[in-house]
């Protein structure tokens, strides 16, 4: 689903709440549910749990910075006036395409698309920019929050937490290993990854706010 124009800080503001508000609300019952039940039965919801709850972590993401990157379009800036880590997002597909070919005529293409881009009106593509390739582990993560202009140094401390913790659990369930970690395990998690998104939320309303998206 395309991602709407967001023009104002309220409009920005709604969409991420709501976009973590419906995730918070759906774990919220899982983790109920997993609270009343025993035995086998409670194994497979936490392994069904530890799954949506990587889900929502990568869908969150995805969106939120989306959603920002759309915002920042809609301030109708010149390229040449954003943050460098925006100027480096907008500059993706070209630079893609220099690593895939390898070849002296990408790289003066991408030369030439870079001067001519930076006086006009910047275009954030965030449905092609922020792709967290259906693995969303620490790399990736903050590979994304830079991409889009954010400091990832705040989120570095918890790159072990996502990838040993939720990212290497999910992809043990969905090969069918097995999962040993008990209800006070599975809350544990759930409440640092719900306290990152949280995280995520905020840097994207700051970044907004205080214009951070334009270069110093």
């Amino acid at each position: 689903m395309a991602t709407p124009k967001l023009r104002t800080l309220a409009h920005l503001a709604e969409a991420i709440d709501a976009e973590l508000g419906w995730r918070k609300r759906e774990l919220s019952y899982l983790n109920t549910a997993i609270g009343k039940t025993t035995s086998y039965a409670q194994a497979a919801q936490i392994r069904a749990a530890v799954a949506l709850l990587y889900a929502h972590w990568e869908g969150f993401v995805v969106a939120c910075l989306r959603s920002y990157m759309s915002y920042v379009t809609q301030q109708r800036a010149q390229l040449s006036k954003l943050s460098p880590g925006l100027r480096v997002g907008a500059l993706l597909p070209p630079l893609r395409r220099v690593e895939r070919e390898r070849a002296a005529a990408a790289r003066v293409a991408l030369l030439l698309h870079y001067e001519e881009a930076l006086g006009k009106t910047a275009e954030l593509k965030g449905d092609r920019l922020v792709d967290a390739e259906s693995n969303l582990n620490s790399v990736r993560f903050l590979g994304l929050v830079s991409c889009v202009g954010f400091d990832a140094s705040p989120f570095e401390p918890l790159s072990k937490f996502l990838d040993e913790s939720l990212v290497a659990r999910r992809n043990a369930i969905c090969h069918g290993e097995a999962l040993d970690l008990d209800v006070a395990a599975y809350r544990s998690v759930e409440g640092n990854v719900i306290s990152l998104m949280e995280q995520v939320k905020n840097a994207a309303l700051d970044h907004a706010q205080n214009k951070k998206f334009l270069a110093k």
